[in-house]
């Protein structure tokens, strides 16, 4: 919905211990998205998933940042997104 904001959250601990408002349990290690927040896997596999889509996504040097970036790269990584439908800036 319009103006609704997402979010992730990682909890290395119980949600609640931490007196985030929450309206359910987050449970210790967990990556959560969404609003409301949903659980979507283990902070281990997250970040398993993400390093193997790494391997595999079109890498970006602080070149391609937002002041550095010039036309010509700027079209390039377009592409590459599109292409890939994702990419990571290392």
């Amino acid at each position: 919905a319009r103006g609704t904001k997402s979010f992730c959250i990682y909890c290395d601990s119980d949600a609640t211990e931490d007196n985030l408002k929450v309206s359910k349990n987050i449970p210790p290690n967990s990556v959560a998205v969404g609003n409301p927040a949903r659980v979507i896997s283990s902070f281990t596999d997250y970040v398993d998933k993400r390093r193997n889509e790494m391997e595999n996504y079109p890498k970006f040097d602080e070149s391609y940042l937002i002041g550095e970036i010039t036309e010509e790269k700027k079209k390039e990584m377009v592409e590459l997104l599109k292409q890939y439908g994702g990419g990571y800036i290392v």
